[in-house]
């Protein structure tokens, strides 16, 4: 492209410039929540596992979890496939892996799981309150555990 004659151009005359312009949209990066995104699919696909991700308003950046099945895969193994992701790789340092939050999302997840059931059971006594006991039972761990709650009804 010859500086001189876009320098010379006259007032009102448009510049050879806006054909690039027009053109870069196509050529930027995709937006991080695109490769954040794009990353968590393909890890699910890899895997065949439920992976959730998230936005953090708190924190700025991305956190990721999964379902575990038979332990895998481990963080260390996502560590390792998000440093060979070639677009994912430059945001490893804002993307936090097993936050808190996911744990309890396996968690609850287990509790809908066909081997586990949760018994509810009200029971109205004499006096004015309801009281219910809950029950979990694991088959895998043959066990069962219970508490009670009681809450006063007006």
């Amino acid at each position: 492209m010859d500086w001189e004659s876009i320098r010379g151009l006259p007032k009102g005359k448009p510049s050879p410039l806006r054909e690039y312009a027009r053109l870069a949209p196509a050529r930027l990066a995709p937006a991080r929540a695109t490769v954040v995104k794009g990353f968590a699919q393909d890890l699910a696909d890899r895997h065949g596992v439920d992976v959730w991700e998230w936005s953090s308003p708190y924190t700025g950046g991305w956190e990721l979890d999964w379902e575990r099945r038979d332990g895998a895969p481990t963080k260390e193994q996502v560590k390792t496939e998000l440093a060979a992701d070639p677009q994912a790789a430059s945001y490893a340092a804002e993307i936090t892996l097993c936050p808190q939050w996911g744990r309890l999302t396996r968690k609850a997840r287990q509790l809908l799981q066909p081997d586990v059931a949760v018994v509810i059971d009200p029971v109205m006594r004499a006096e004015p309150c309801l009281t219910r006991q809950v029950g979990l039972m694991d088959r895998e761990l043959k066990s069962t555990r219970s508490g009670e709650a009681v809450s006063h009804v007006a």
